[in-house]
């Protein structure tokens, strides 16, 4: 963590990512004009728009996957209480 704090604020991508962060958690309660914002912020955000994206399909995907696993085990569980075991 420490290492990722120190490159966050002494690397130049360090400080594009707090500001594309810092952006984006203010863009839920203001709005940005195109002035705004720098072009290497703009392309950053929908960087950061496609990875959430692809972050939350995953995450969906994994509890699906559980859901229908859990559903497997207790189907398999109810079959095998009725043969005696």
């Amino acid at each position: 963590m420490l290492w990722l704090d120190h490159a966050r604020s002494t690397t130049s991508a360090g400080r594009l990512l707090e500001r594309v962060l810092t952006l984006d958690a203010n863009s839920k309660h203001l709005s940005y004009g195109p002035s705004d914002v720098t072009v290497e912020e703009a392309q950053a955000l929908r960087v950061l728009d496609g990875e959430r994206s692809k972050w939350e399909k995953e995450l969906s995907d994994r509890r699906r996957e559980d859901w229908e696993m859990e559903q497997r085990v207790r189907e398999a569980a109810r079959k095998g209480s009725g043969r005696g075991f």
